[in-house]
Parts: structure tokens; C-alpha cells; sequence
């Protein structure tokens, strides 16, 4: 009984190892654009019709300029699919009267980021996004969380934020911005 046991547990150990996704499993994703619902902007006040369009605009980049706007580039890895339709319904729900603060805000907890990734369909395959956490007008700067995750299960493979520079005229350049610079400086 005690070898049963021991044989049992080395192959539970080896199942729960096997079992851990790592970002070399990696090859493709399905990449749902930029999700703006964490976002919170410090620094100035927009219109909400303004912000609506100017979010619509950045994700839709992904198709209009997918030379400029590459996530398979930044990501090192091929883009099954575009799939802006989940972010687009998730941004347009956004209670954007609340959005504006006054000084910046704490980091995304991964327990944050994964109540965002578990709004996105299941499906077999991988996942990423880029949440939107800050967009900062007193420093131009946005910072946004590049995720990864297993769409079966909804696990974050991977995330990590980082800052980026905002710069251009109207909203959508400004903020879009941000969002091109991430992408091309990504050092993955």
C-alpha cells in the first residue's frame, strides 16, 4: 500500500508539472485589443462621447494600421485572430463619469486582472490583451499591462505593465499613442 501510494503521488507530481503552462508553450494567440474598463485617468476630464470614440479608434487601429499597431511583433509570437468585439462591448459598458481622478492610482492586482480576462469567451488556444490601467495627462504617460492567458481556463500566463509615452493631437493619437509605443519598445 505505502509503494501504491508513493507511485500514486510521483505521478500527481508529475501531472500538476506537466500541467503548468509557460509562456514557452506559447506559439499563437488570439488577441482581443486594449480593454479600457480598469483604466482611470488623472489629470484631466474628457467627455464621455469623447473617450467612446477615441477607445473605438485605438482598437480599430489594430485593423486599419496592423503595420503600425503589430502585437504579433511586439509579442514574438503569430496572431491567430483579432478579436476586438469583446473589448469594444466591454468599453462602450464603461461608467466613464468615473473615470476621471486626481492623482494616480495603484497597480492592477492579478486578482483585478483576472476578473478582466474572465470576461472574455473561452475557447482552446491562448489569449492576450492589453488592459489600459492609467492614462496619466499630468505626465503623458499610460501605463498599460500586457496579458496572457490560457483561454480554456482563463489562467494568467503572463502579465506585466509598463509605461509609455502619449503624445499627438485629438484623443485617439494621444492615447493611441501610448499604446503604439508599448508595441514597438516591448522587449519580450
Amino acid at each position: 500500500m505505502k509503494k501504491f501510494l508513493m507511485i500514486l503521488a510521483s505521478v500527481l507530481l508529475v501531472s500538476a508539472a506537466a500541467a503548468q503552462t509557460t509562456m514557452k508553450d506559447v506559439r499563437s494567440v488570439t488577441f482581443y485589443g486594449v480593454d479600457f474598463t480598469a483604466a482611470k485617468i488623472v489629470g484631466v476630464e474628457y467627455r464621455a462621447s469623447d473617450l467612446i470614440r477615441a477607445f473605438g479608434q485605438i482598437n480599430q487601429a489594430f485593423m486599419n494600421e496592423p503595420n503600425k499597431y503589430n502585437p504579433a511583433k511586439a509579442l514574438k509570437m503569430s496572431i491567430e485572430r483579432l478579436n476586438l468585439s469583446v473589448a469594444r462591448e466591454r468599453n462602450l459598458a464603461i461608467p466613464y463619469d468615473n473615470l476621471a481622478v486626481v492623482e494616480s492610482s495603484e497597480p492592477l492586482t492579478i486578482e483585478q486582472i483576472e476578473t478582466i480576462v474572465s470576461a472574455y469567451p473561452e475557447g482552446t488556444g491562448f489569449g492576450a490583451m492589453i488592459i489600459a490601467e492609467e492614462l496619466n495627462a499630468t505626465t503623458s504617460q499610460a501605463r498599460l499591462n500586457i496579458v496572457i492567458f490560457d483561454r480554456a481556463t482563463h489562467d494568467v500566463i503572463f502579465q506585466r505593465a509598463a509605461y509609455a509615452e502619449a503624445k499627438g493631437e485629438g484623443l485617439r493619437n494621444y492615447w493611441g499613442n501610448a499604446v503604439y509605443m508599448l508595441l514597438k519598445k516591448w522587449k519580450f
